[in-house]
């Protein structure tokens, strides 16, 4: 009679003898489990090693920083550039204003990049303001020009400029992205408002007009009259 009543679930009678010879081995079982278990963690560290960390297809090579300019008086000046603007009047565009855009493309990688693809991407509210520019796609609504042999931790810059076409009152977003030969793409994106309120306008309600003050004020009086006619006759009355 058997004493292993596994023997009928095992599928043959030598991993029966197997499993039966490794039951009575304990200490030998477990000293042989330790070191199969040891042998595969260190075959397989490199490779993971590999996959998450040394894989030089998936590394950035670039570093693309996107900066939007402060609104100019009367489209003239220099650019003062910043990463965003705020919600407040002082940093508003309005309809025909110029906006620049200053774009910053580093290589973080060890080794020249032959090539580096820039595309900027405008919003619905701003457009290219000059029509001789090839780089320019005005389907897209894209500003995309490429940067040949960008040295190690060299950078290049560009400044672009956009044209307010709307007088919404809303916050929009340039956004760009560098693609190199190699490696990663990079992305970044500067935030500005348009729609800053003009003279006379307080959060989208316009003041009255002067003749509607001067007509109340002009109104005010026979008002007053009036009433105090009706409240003569019914005093009269009353007596």
């Amino acid at each position: 009679m058997v004493k292993y009543h596994h023997y009928q679930t095992l599928p043959n009678r030598q991993v029966f003898l197997f499993y039966r010879f490794m039951k009575t081995k304990k200490t030998s079982f477990r000293f042989w489990l330790c070191l199969l278990s040891l042998a595969a963690f260190l075959l397989t560290a490199p490779l993971a090693k590999a996959y998450y960390y040394d894989d030089e297809e998936d590394r950035s090579e670039v570093y693309v920083v996107k900066k939007v300019s402060r609104p100019r008086q009367n489209n003239e000046g220099g650019y003062d550039f910043v990463y965003e603007l705020g919600e407040g009047e002082a940093e508003r565009y309005q309809k025909n204003q110029v906006v620049a855009f200053e774009i910053r493309v580093k290589n973080t990688g060890e080794e020249t990049l032959s090539k580096v693809v820039v595309t900027d991407k405008y919003p619905n509210e701003v457009d290219f303001p000059r029509d001789d520019d090839d780089n320019w796609d005005d389907g897209k609504k894209e500003y995309r020009y490429e940067i040949f042999d960008l040295g190690v931790d060299e950078e290049a810059v560009r400044t672009i400029e956009g044209r307010v076409t709307s007088d919404s009152r809303v916050c929009v977003q340039n956004q760009v992205w560098a693609d190199p030969d190699r490696g990663e793409t990079d992305y970044d994106d500067a935030r500005f408002c348009l729609g800053k309120e003009t003279e006379g306008e307080v959060l989208g309600v316009k003041a009255m007009p002067e003749t509607g003050v001067s007509a109340l004020i002009w109104l005010a009086p026979m008002v007053f009259l009036g009433t105090g006619v009706v409240l003569s006759q019914k005093r009269q009355s009353l007596l």
